[in-house]
């Protein structure tokens, strides 16, 4: 067969949504009906980070790109707007069923932060400073004499023996089955207005632009990083054939032959339409040639 003929062919094929619908229907029958041990390969090696890296050289285009108002892409001021109020509460409810929480010790490892510790501190000194005023005639008579800005030194000389307590009496709180946190977590960053978010500015973003170039250039040398992605895809490729043993992704899902049907029957519809209703099919005719040709057709 000459170029010529099989770019016609190609073209037919492209622009034939039955030829095109039972090819998907082949592909997604392969993927669902092959073991997935014979799917999965043995091991997957990829190259270096580093082999990735000058793809991230000049991102000036990107940036540019991404500077777009993003009302345009989503055009709501929270997160819930773009939902009905009903999935965000079941998104909420279903989130809280993990129970997905902190131990105490995390919290109290959270708490030691000094950061944590200046906010407890500036707490603590000014509940007992405003009771002062109110209940104490002589406090007037303390803050003369400055001793009223010791109070903070005081209570951050005491405050790491108080924080395991702190940390259990948080975690017993506000985690549990009778607690709803997670659920108003999620409600609130539902529903918090994107302008409640505090943008980087135009200097932080130069500052963040020459960390990327410093950690662009560390992963580059991290054969650690490299070793410990390597080994955990192999972790995972092994772990998932020793779980699926002999079984297909349609036994495994158990999908009902009727409904598997189904979505066959839905798949390669839409991806049969969406390709003839592709534009550059010049460039996937050009495409699939040059692989016909490296095949020897």
């Amino acid at each position: 067969m000459n170029q010529k003929d099989l770019e016609e062919k190609i073209l037919n094929y492209l622009n034939n949504e039955d030829s095109l619908s039972k090819t998907a229907e082949r592909i997604i029958d392969f993927l669902f009906h092959t073991k997935l041990k014979d799917l999965i390969p043995n091991q997957i090696q990829l190259p270096d980070i580093s082999a990735f890296l000058p793809l991230f050289q000049n991102l000036k285009k990107l940036e540019e790109a991404l500077a777009t108002n993003p009302t345009t892409i989503y055009p709501y001021h929270t997160l819930g707007e773009g939902i009905d109020q009903k999935t965000g509460e079941a998104l909420a409810d279903f989130l809280t069923s993990l129970e997905v929480e902190p131990s105490a010790k995390l919290i109290e490892d959270l708490l030691k932060q000094k950061a944590f510790q200046d906010i407890i501190a500036n707490i603590i000194e000014s509940g007992i400073i405003e009771f002062n005023k109110k209940t104490n005639p002589l406090f007037g008579m303390i803050q003369a004499t400055g001793l009223d800005k010791q109070i903070k030194s005081f209570i951050q000389l005491f405050l790491p023996n108080f924080m395991p307590k702190i940390a259990n009496f948080l975690h017993s709180t506000s985690f549990g089955e009778n607690s709803t946190l997670t659920k108003d977590m999620v409600l609130v960053a539902l529903h918090t207005d994107f302008g409640e978010l505090k943008l980087p500015s135009g200097e932080k973003l130069e500052e963040a632009k020459q960390k990327w170039e410093v950690l662009k250039n560390q992963i580059a040398v991290d054969s650690k990083l490299n070793s410990t992605i390597s080994g955990a895809m192999t972790s995972v490729l092994t772990l998932t054939k020793a779980i699926t043993k002999d079984e297909s992704l349609f036994s495994l899902l158990q999908v009902p032959e009727s409904e598997y049907i189904k979505f066959k029957k839905t798949m390669s519809i839409h991806f049969a339409k969406q390709t003839v209703q592709y534009a550059p099919k010049e460039e996937i005719k050009n495409l699939l040639v040059g692989i016909l040709e490296e095949i020897g057709i």
